[in-house]
Parts: C-alpha cells; structure tokens; sequence
C-alpha cells in the first residue's frame, strides 16, 4: 500500500488536529475519550512532526502547475520570518532585490503584492497569510500574471495630479510583465 503523501501545510495541520484532540482529551478528564483513542492521538501527532522533519511532503500545485509556498514556508524562500505587510514593502519585496510591487485597488496595511520577474515569482501578504507562487516557466508566470490581471482588475492610478484649472489626471504605475 502506498504511503499518502501530503504538502507541508496539510501536515501541519493535521498535526495541530492531533495535537489539539489529545489535549482536549486529556483536559477533559475521564469518560471523554477512552485510553485507545488518546494514545491513537499521541501517535498519529508524532507521526506528522516526524514526517515534516524528514521532509516526507510534496510540492503543493496550483490550477497553472506552478508551485504554491504558504506561510511559514514561503516566508524561509523569501529569506525572512514574516511580520506585517510593511515587513515585506520596506525589507523583503524591494526593488533592490529585483521584486516590483504589483499595483491593485486592494493594496493596504494588510494586502499587498510583489512580482519578481527574473524569479518568476509572484509573492502575496493578504491579512498575515503569505503565498509565494514559483514559476518553472515562462509559460506558467505568463499564466500567473494573466489571472492576477483578470481577478484584480484594472491598476488603480498610483498619483492623482490636478493643474491650475482644475483638471484632473490620472498617473499609473506600469505593473510587471514578463
């Protein structure tokens, strides 16, 4: 029989869950779970932490085949530990190191979203959860960017002018492309 395979943040939640039903159990004292099903708890916990360790996880893929990091994960490929978003717009995602920021109407202190184009990789904070996407291919980063544009929509104006008399005019900020 095949062992199942699992991606990193599938194993760690379903360590948490085996975690949390020992204690839970545990807590609870006599008569909510018998002996069988805490020691089955502690075993199946070991058996997730043991499997992260060794790295028994497969890559997580999204619907354009490209690899999809969470959290944790993404933040040691971005060579950080995460914070806020302003960890990444002043520190992580700068143009020094080759990330441009990826204009859209959503942008605040808990969104945002960097484009590195020679990495061909597409980095997202959105409300302390981090999504690094890497692409293998061109093709695949060509995908990537496609749907962003087509969820996000339009860029908004990165500055708004308005001269003399009045008259208003929109600046943007060209988005990355590949």
């Amino acid at each position: 029989m095949a062992k199942q395979q699992y991606t990193a943040p599938e194993l760690r939640r379903l360590k948490a869950d085996a975690y949390g039903s020992w204690y839970f159990g545990k807590k609870m004292g006599a008569g909510s779970k018998t002996q069988a099903e805490i020691v089955t708890h502690i075993l199946d916990y070991r058996r997730y932490r043991a499997m992260l360790a060794q790295g028994e996880v497969v890559d997580e893929t999204n619907a354009r085949d490209n690899i999809v990091y969470r959290d944790v994960d993404a933040d040691s490929r971005m060579g950080g530990r995460g914070g806020d978003r302003y960890t990444y717009d002043f520190d992580l995602c700068i143009p020094s190191k080759g990330w441009t920021q990826y204009d859209t109407t959503q942008d605040a202190w808990y969104f945002g979203m960097w484009v590195h184009v020679a990495d061909r990789k597409i980095f997202t904070y959105c409300e302390g959860d981090r999504i690094l996407v890497a692409c293998s291919t061109d093709e695949g980063f060509k995908a990537e960017l496609a749907d962003a544009e087509s969820f996000y929509g339009p860029p908004p104006p990165a500055f708004i002018v308005f001269d003399g008399a009045g008259n208003r005019t929109e600046v943007f900020d060209e988005r990355p492309t590949a």
